[in-house]
């Protein structure tokens, strides 16, 4: 809602998409840093099947979800500022 006529939204959709098909362990470990806690595409697939599997233990098992949360509400909130500022496309 912020950048108007561009494709960064698609592109960033396209990455994370990208990213979140494959298991975090093939990736170094500051990129699965990355895609954990700043990006956060391992809440949608990996986070799930690692917990499922019983591969995930102590702390971050439970605290994980938490940051997930928290990134959502900033999203939300970021959203909602941009619908305040949002224009009408035809006019």
């Amino acid at each position: 809602l912020y950048i108007l006529h561009s494709n960064i939204g698609h592109a960033v959709g396209q990455v994370a998409t990208g990213f979140g098909e494959r298991p975090l362990e093939v990736y170094p470990r500051p990129l699965t840093r990355v895609l954990l806690f700043v990006l956060p595409v391992a809440a949608t697939a990996w986070y799930p099947a690692s917990l499922l599997l019983g591969k995930l233990e102590g702390p971050f098992a439970a605290t994980y979800p938490l940051v997930v949360a928290a990134f959502a509400r900033m999203t939300l909130w970021i959203f909602r500022r941009g619908m305040r500022r949002y224009e009408s496309a035809m006019g």
